[in-house]
């Protein structure tokens, strides 16, 4: 979030996620941005919701993308 780097990528277990996708700023120590989600292409537009505003939280099912936008460092 605060530098340009490749992303790091890992498989998850467990979530129980069978569509979409979740993204968000608020994650403790690093406050990157995190996402996990069925598909790539849900990922994507969860993750860029994230980034166009500028921090925050974001589900994507299918074309349909909801933000919650956390204006304060994207945290709050």
């Amino acid at each position: 979030r605060y530098a340009d780097a490749p992303p790091a990528v890992a498989f998850v277990r467990g979530f129980g996620l069978k569509q979409g996708a979740i993204a968000a700023t608020v994650a403790h120590d690093s406050h990157n941005v995190l996402a996990v989600g069925a598909t790539d292409a849900e990922l994507c537009r969860a993750v860029n919701a994230v980034i166009a505003a500028r921090g925050g939280m974001a589900v994507a099912d299918g074309e349909h993308v909801d933000v919650l936008e956390l204006e304060v460092a994207g945290l709050m």
